[in-house]
């Protein structure tokens, strides 16, 4: 580090009252090595660089044929006269530049207070790519990709350690970027850089991005994207450089078949860790928020999260879910708790995943007739249970592990009877055994309350009675069991009116 004086010394633009006439000039065969605080060496080749003027208040040209870590760059700048240029630094210097690199295109129009320190820089500055080759290259990502169309611009800025893309607008693939401010804060000696991002999508579709965000070994070529389900890398790198914080927004998100709307999301990268202390965002009409944090696991990951979901709609959640009709209706809220260890991808988490959650109803309607049916109602055998009866209360708590879970306790109180059940699941092969019966005390005069179980397949299960089988009479013998809770879920199932047992 220099002592202050020299600091604010190099920090002073230099004087360009004195800078000389230059009529043509042509420098070839050269190059610019600018070595990073953290030994990161980037090349800038010079291969033939022109200057030239007519006189002193004619604009000032530049053309350069080069490459930047063995990517080739080509530039054209019109300047303002050199007599301007001595006006510098106490009268911004404008500048026109056009940028080519493969089939990359680049403009700037701006002004700098030390052109020749690319210093006190500000213009607006649009860049389009049809394929993202160069800008996968000067990435040093190498091999086949998918094509990555892009075009954004927006207003550029630099001065000292500080770089700024603001007011940013664009596509990238079929995602439409509404707003983007992005800042770079160049790191002290050995010190990582820190970028901030904040962005708005009106629609971000992850699938489209699967060339940029698809994990190591996803096949894609350049006739067109992955044809894999879209995957997010989980990473936790030990020095991360830069370090990265972002918000992001967007109307819409696409994610495999699954549609979001009003997505929000805060993250923050450090050491081996990756916070998001924010999440939220609409499906078919629930609205979720969460929070979460994915850790260093070795070479892998893992991640822990908590999940709230309210104004899930029962009929539209069971018709995502592939499960026949149901003749409840309501809606259903929850809170989940869930972790994964030794992952890699956003998929391999959720498929992973050890989970317990809660679900309550505290407004909702049921048929009567399912009341009666599933209290063996006498009454049945002479007449037609019509309408529908409300809800007093509902209580599930489910645990599963990768996929393989048990709801128990699950209760439902209505005014025309009380029903305990118990459910085994397996979301891999899209399979349920659940059996359900009345409490006798809960239900009428008339009503014999045999135990049902139904079984088989989400869309097409089978209808029993649950004592004619052992798993069955097992099932039914815990369907009253009080389940412990972690300290985080407690709160929620407690206040639910179905937390008490039922005798």
């Amino acid at each position: 580090p220099l002592p202050p004086e020299e600091q604010a010394k190099a920090n002073t633009p230099p004087d360009l009252s004195n800078a000389p006439g230059l009529r043509n000039a042509t420098i070839l065969d050269s190059d610019v090595t600018y070595r990073s605080a953290n030994g990161a060496s980037y090349r800038t080749t010079l291969e033939k660089v022109t200057f030239a003027s007519t006189s002193d208040s004619s604009p000032f040209t530049m053309t350069l044929t080069g490459a930047y870590n063995d990517t080739p760059v080509s530039i054209s700048a019109e300047m303002e006269p050199i007599s301007d240029l001595r006006k510098t630094p106490h009268r911004p210097y404008a500048t026109t530049a056009h940028v080519t690199s493969g089939d990359m295109t680049s403009d700037f129009t701006g002004t700098l207070t030390d052109p020749m320190n690319f210093e006190g820089v500000e213009g607006h500055t649009t860049v389009t790519t049809p394929t993202s080759d160069t800008l996968f290259s000067v990435a040093g990502i190498t091999g086949d990709h998918a094509p990555v169309k892009l075009a954004l611009s927006g207003d550029f800025s630099h001065s000292g350690d500080d770089w700024h893309f603001t007011k940013a607008q664009g596509t990238i693939q079929t995602s439409t970027m509404e707003s983007g401010d992005f800042t770079l804060i160049e790191g002290n000696h050995g010190k990582p850089d820190d970028v901030t991002a904040k962005t708005g999508f009106g629609r971000l579709d992850i699938n489209g991005l699967m060339p940029i965000l698809a994990p190591p070994g996803a096949k894609g070529t350049k006739k067109g994207p992955s044809t894999l389900h879209a995957d997010l890398l989980l990473i936790t790198p030990p020095d991360p450089d830069p370090l990265v914080h972002f918000e992001l927004t967007a109307r819409q998100l696409i994610y495999n078949a699954l549609n979001f709307t009003n997505l929000r999301i805060q993250a923050a990268q450090t050491s081996n860790r990756i916070e998001v202390p924010l999440l939220r965002l609409d499906y078919i009409g629930a609205s979720l928020s969460a929070d979460g944090r994915i850790e260093a696991d070795g070479k892998s990951s893992r991640v822990a999260a908590d999940v709230v979901l309210t104004h899930g709609d029962i009929d539209r959640l069971r018709r995502v879910a592939g499960l026949a009709p149901v003749p409840v209706k309501g809606s259903l809220n929850f809170r989940i708790t869930a972790s994964s260890k030794n992952v890699h991808t956003l998929n391999e988490a959720i498929s992973r995943a050890d989970m317990t959650a809660a679900v309550s109803m505290e407004k909702g309607e049921i048929a009567k007739e399912i009341v009666e049916a599933a209290s063996m109602d006498l009454r049945l055998l002479f007449r037609h249970a019509k309408g529908v009866t409300p809800i007093t209360c509902l209580l599930g708590v489910l645990q599963m592990h990768q996929g393989i879970g048990t709801v128990i306790p699950l209760r439902l109180r209505t005014g025309e009877g009380t029903i305990a059940a118990k459910a085994n699941f397996d979301l891999n092969r899209r399979w349920l055994d659940l059996v359900f019966a009345s409490r006798p005390f809960s239900t009428s005069f008339f009503a014999l309350d045999v135990p049902v179980r139904v079984s088989g397949p989400f869309d097409a299960p089978t209808l029993s009675l649950a004592t004619w089988s052992k798993v069955g009479r097992n099932m039914l013998a815990d369907s009253n069991a009080v389940t412990n809770l972690p300290p985080a879920l407690q709160g929620f199932a407690a206040s639910n009116a179905c937390a008490r047992p039922t005798r």
